[in-house]
């Protein structure tokens, strides 16, 4: 270890922060170890987590969504928020959203409902969400003008056609349907 230095090399905050956080030593074991106080540790653990030698991730249950939506419908008087906890990387951060909505999209819809839909990436990916949903006679319609040429994944003209696929409804582009 280095004497009183401010800086403290990456392999022995590495070998500490191992020692700690997989090997399941505790801070005093470690302090003998070393030779060093444990208050000493317990700051070279906070600057391998600053440094970034330590990422620390925390996977929130459930429950914690729970009262993350309660807060949302209170705050803003909404009737549901659905919740997407977060997730390694942005593919399956986005199935996941998508995953989420189609699944409420699956037990909330009913005969004759219109849904306003836009575009993007998420949206998207409520469309092309796998699972087996029973047909639904509701209406899609496009919330955003104009018709888009086919095989665009992500404009709001192409995610209405396939929700009314999947849902076993109908799809309309709210500039040609008239409707305002």
């Amino acid at each position: 270890m280095k004497n009183d230095s401010n800086e403290t090399s990456n392999d022995l905050l590495t070998e500490i922060a191992v020692a700690y956080y997989q090997d399941g030593a505790t801070q005093e074991e470690i302090s003998k170890k070393f030779g060093v106080s444990r208050a000493k540790i317990g700051r070279l653990l906070k600057q391998a987590r600053d440094e970034g030698i330590v990422e620390i991730t925390v996977k929130y249950h459930p429950v914690y969504s729970a009262k993350i939506e309660q807060r949302l419908i209170e705050r803003f008087g909404i009737k549901r928020a659905l919740i997407a906890l977060d997730q390694p990387d942005e593919e399956s951060q986005r199935n996941q959203v998508g995953g989420l909505v189609s699944n409420y999209l699956a037990q909330t819809l009913r005969g004759g409902t219109v849904v306003t839909v836009g575009q993007g990436r998420n949206v998207s990916a409520v469309a092309h969400h796998m699972g087996v949903i029973s047909p639904r006679d509701c209406k899609f319609v496009c919330g955003i003008g104009g018709i888009h040429p086919r095989g665009g994944r992500f404009n709001a003209d192409h995610i209405c056609r396939q929700l009314a696929k999947k849902y076993g409804g109908t799809s309309e582009n709210a500039l040609c349907a008239g409707v305002r």
